[in-house]
């Protein structure tokens, strides 16, 4: 078998399985590389493990000794943390690895075995820098994980010199390896939020993100399509002692402000409606062209603006000072005044509008205190009904759209939504929404969060999605969807969207010839804590009773 026959099996209509040997050291696997299997499942099956018994890596205490008591610290108990791997039945080869200086290479039987399982790859899970072989064809490529964007920052540590640096992301790459490093092709890539403040969060983003890469990684290399990544970057290696220092200097000093901002500074949403422009390309929005809306008195902020069906009106998230909860209200369309309250009770924002016939049904934002649910009006009120398929899920700002043979559903799950885009699929409107098999189909921070509608540009399908790398709510990516079906997707950049002087926008919508749009100043206050504060409580009671 060559290495670009790959070995597979169906798994449902247009679905494949590739087999595969897993590389580990000593049966051991960290809890991330657990994790990304069991995701991978649907994508890979495990016809062979090989484990290395001599795996050592060259330390220097008296350079590194305080990187290496920082990353004990900050791993200890977390993703990186290697536990026992149980084979249930697969075959298992132990073995010693030769050395080459800094290099290590699988003996000739082992490479024998693997040529033998009928493997189309190699899942690389243990040893460090390894000689693949050059001499036979018949071997598959050898897949590792980068915790780092060879464009921008390679070696290591994953993150570290990211957060020293002041980056927003970092990339994460799945690539088959050869023998000069970071040369080989990269079949999937991810971006992940750095958290500036935190070592331990920004580690733990890095592996809780990239864990569905694999299986994205394995789909991509039975198809032949490439991530186009130049290793251009520079080369870093692990920081000696004054850098560390520096490091932990420059996290307390982030820890500070962010308490400061969050004691002292608050958002001042508002919507409104802005004359329309190109999507493509960079675009920077002036505030003095936006007519903006004036926010009824009992409530602190606007949000969130869509158009209804026939543009008439606008339905907005709108945040009662009372409850601390957001409503959906309805505003006149093209002045932007109030007219009244739709949903209210739990916490609604982000009303999405759907018509169907004549028909309207809002889906809005409930996951703080229901599965997503229809919401259409009726004579004797509001009723609603969840999702079919979606009823044991909490979902973070639901968006429709019909195309090809069926209707899309894209959101984020709660917890993950600011990094992790998710795809569902149903033949009809009404019927059960299924997951995607590429779930989830985009993570990156810059782009995953929907930001409004999907809009048509000829022949093809425009999707917003928030840039939530740096701050909430702060910019769109426009991205330009090439491939939308049950089974493939497929995006690219193609703009973004930001105001001048302001921050924003994080929803955008059409409305007419123009766009309706929502932004915040950023604004100092005495009691900006009583506010998160009180918050805070009331999510946390609302959660602990159940209450709606």
């Amino acid at each position: 078998m060559t290495a670009n026959s790959l070995s597979r099996s169906r798994v449902g209509t247009g679905h494949l399985r590739t087999a595969a040997v897993l590389l580990l050291d000593d049966l051991s696997i960290a809890r991330w590389q657990r994790r990304a299997l069991a995701h991978a499942s649907c994508h890979v099956e495990i016809a062979l493990i090989i484990s290395c018994r001599n795996t050592r890596t060259k330390r220097r205490p008296l350079r590194h000794g305080l990187y290496y008591l920082t990353s004990l610290a900050t791993l200890r108990g977390g993703l990186a943390h290697r536990d026992r791997f149980e084979s249930d039945g697969i075959p298992v080869l132990e073995f010693n690895a030769d050395s080459e200086g800094g290099w290590q290479r699988l003996p000739r039987h082992v490479e024998e075995a693997i040529v033998a399982s009928g493997a189309s790859a190699v899942i690389k899970f243990g040893m460090s820098l390894l000689r693949v072989p050059d001499d036979n064809d018949s071997f598959p490529p050898v897949l590792s994980f980068h915790h780092g964007d060879p464009r921008e920052f390679r070696g290591r540590p994953a993150g570290f010199f990211e957060i020293l640096q002041g980056a927003s992301t970092a990339g994460v790459i799945v690539q088959s390896i050869t023998n000069r490093l970071d040369a080989g092709d990269v079949w999937a890539e991810c971006r992940v939020r750095i958290i500036p403040w935190s070592y331990r969060r920004t580690l733990h983003q890095l592996y809780a993100r990239s864990e569905s890469l694999l299986g994205h990684a394995l789909r991509g290399l039975s198809t032949g399509e490439r991530v186009e990544v130049h290793s251009v970057g520079p080369v870093f290696t692990l920081p000696d002692n004054g850098t560390v220092v520096r490091f932990w200097l420059l996290l307390g000093v982030r820890r500070v402000r962010r308490l400061v901002y969050g004691a002292f500074v608050e958002k001042r949403w508002n919507v409104g409606i802005h004359p329309s422009f190109s999507l493509i390309g960079a675009a920077r929005l002036d505030p003095l062209s936006v007519q903006q809306a004036e926010i009824p008195s009992r409530y602190s902020f606007l949000a969130d603006p869509f158009p209804n069906g026939d543009q008439a009106l606008v339905r907005a998230e709108a945040f009662n000072r009372r409850t601390g909860r957001g409503e959906i209200v309805e505003l006149e369309g093209s002045r932007l005044q109030f007219k009244r309250v739709l949903l209210q009770g739990g916490h609604f924002s982000y009303p999405f509008t759907v018509t169907v016939g004549e028909r309207e049904f809002i889906i809005p934002e409930t996951a703080q205190h229901l599965p997503a649910s229809w919401f259409e009006e009726t004579a004797v009120g509001w009723i609603n009904r969840p999702l079919a398929g979606l009823e044991d899920s909490r979902i973070v700002d639901p968006t429709l759209v019909y195309h090809g043979d069926g209707w899309f559903l894209f959101c984020g799950l709660a917890g993950t939504e600011g990094d992790e885009l998710h795809l569902f699929h149903a033949a009809e409107i009404d019927g059960v929404f299924e997951p995607h098999p590429l779930n989830p189909i985009v993570v990156d921070p810059t782009r995953a969060r929907m930001g409004g509608a999907l809009m048509r540009d000829g022949d093809r399908l425009i999707r917003l999605g928030q840039d939530c790398s740096r701050s909430y709510g702060d910019g769109l990516s426009v991205c330009a969807i090439e491939s939308l079906t049950p089974y493939e997707y497929r995006e690219v950049v193609v703009g973004s969207v930001r105001f001048h002087g302001l921050k924003g926008p994080h929803t955008l919508n059409r409305i007419g010839d123009d766009f309706v749009v929502d932004f915040y100043r950023e604004q100092l206050s005495p009691f900006a804590w009583w506010g998160r504060g009180r918050a805070a409580v009331s999510r946390r009671a609302k959660d602990v009773s159940g209450d709606g």
